[in-house]
């Protein structure tokens, strides 16, 4: 004998039947009151399992209404499986919880059971309580689109003026003459006119220049150069001797460029062959021989994008005889007994390692710098008694201020 307790719709119902074999076919009981067929057909009770998504809506292995019972609470189910789905755990952010439905009610659910545990009347006891809704998955917010402008390409160096006066002030620590062994300082103040046109120009490249032609990376133009004056008075080695007075230098110079590092910046092999001359600006403008400076030079506009104008030159000097004569032959009136004697060869006269510096502080004021070191040994005439010094030194500041300026713009090649 079996007793079942199921609790249906809100009636309570109490169903006591026989539950063996030999009392199953009394039919003087009312139909409703015998005892479900799967428990008079052993061979048919084999438990059947069931999701948990089934379980939670009470639907057991047939009818629910038939074949299973519900109860609340702690109430005793008799014949049915035991079934306890895992929880999953989750510990992320409960700001979504509304978008899932509601809680399902805690039930127990009575579920087929094996034959062998109804002739033992051994209940099983099968209870599911379905988890607490978790908190839905966190939800990484997304940052709203940022409208990202397309960076444009490195623009080409923008132009110049056509034209700029000003003035400029300069001062300089140089030897006396190539190879001396004494230094005198020169301050000179200078209007300041550049031009950049076609052919004439006078720029960072030269003082005055006439441009014959020019391409991207080769250039001929004719240049200008000079340097100081020297009093033999304030010279040791030359006391007794005709001052060294202002030189000038002009003549064709080509420019080449091997090699582009960056945008801005680039490698250039100078070749210049100028004719020298000096002048006292009173009654003398002499003639001096012819003088070249073949150069490689690393140049670059804006070094490390500082708005810095960086050269860095490494030439040697050849002169002919003339020229070379001009500093360091003696003739025999103006020999000593410490100074004998010389006369001079044409050839090699030294090597130089420049760096020239400029930028400009403003659009109006700007600022140059240089540096120079110069290396004789080697030199041809260097058994001249004028002839002081393997190593010389000159050292250069510049200030420019420009008043005036063109409206008009021009490129400048790189």
């Amino acid at each position: 004998m079996s007793t079942v307790k199921a609790s249906l719709s809100g009636t309570l119902l109490v169903l006591v039947a026989g539950c063996l074999p030999g009392h199953s076919a009394q039919a003087e009981e009312p139909p409703w009151s015998r005892p479900p067929a799967w428990l008079t057909a052993p061979q048919q009770a084999t438990a059947r399992p069931v999701s948990p998504e089934v379980a939670a809506v009470g639907l057991g292995a047939g009818s629910p209404r038939t074949h299973g019972t519900t109860s609340t609470g702690s109430d005793l189910i008799v014949g049915a499986a035991s079934y306890t789905p895992p929880v999953p755990e989750y510990t992320g952010p409960t700001q979504h919880q509304a978008a899932y439905p509601a809680p399902l009610p805690t039930y127990s659910q009575g579920l087929p059971a094996s034959s062998s545990q109804i002739l033992q009347n051994q209940p099983v006891v099968a209870s599911y309580t379905a988890p607490a809704i978790q908190p839905a998955p966190q939800i990484a917010a997304v940052a709203p689109a940022t409208v990202v402008a397309p960076v444009p390409p490195p623009s080409a160096p923008q132009g110049k003026p056509l034209w700029e006066v000003g003035v400029i002030a300069g001062a300089a620590y140089t030897p006396d003459y190539p190879a001396a062994d004494q230094n005198h300082g020169h301050y000179l103040p200078l209007p300041l006119v550049q031009y950049r046109g076609d052919i004439v120009r006078s720029d960072e490249k030269g003082l005055v220049r006439g441009r014959i032609f020019h391409t991207r990376d080769a250039e001929l133009d004719v240049s200008l150069n000079g340097s100081f004056p020297t009093s033999s008075d304030d010279n040791k080695a030359r006391v007794g001797m005709p001052d060294l007075d202002w030189m000038g230098e002009i003549g064709p110079r080509l420019q080449w460029t091997v090699a582009r590092a960056a945008r801005l910046a680039k490698v250039d092999v100078e070749i210049p062959v100028r004719a020298a001359f000096s002048t006292d600006f009173h009654s003398d403008f002499s003639y001096r021989g012819l003088v070249t400076e073949p150069e490689i030079a690393y140049q670059n506009s804006s070094f490390m994008d500082s708005g810095v104008a960086l050269k860095v030159g490494l030439g040697t000097v050849f002169a002919t005889e003339q020229l070379q004569d001009y500093f360091y032959q003696v003739d025999n009136q103006y020999a000593t007994s410490g100074r004998p004697a010389y006369n001079a060869d044409a050839g090699y006269m030294g090597t130089r390692l420049d760096l020239t510096m400029a930028s400009e502080l403003t659009p109006w004021v700007g600022v140059i710098g240089k540096f120079r070191t110069d290396f004789h040994q080697g030199a041809a005439n260097e058994d001249s008694p004028l002839f002081k010094d393997d190593v010389s030194y000159t050292v250069g500041l510049a200030l420019t201020m420009k008043l005036a300026k063109s409206k008009t713009q021009v490129s400048e090649a790189q």
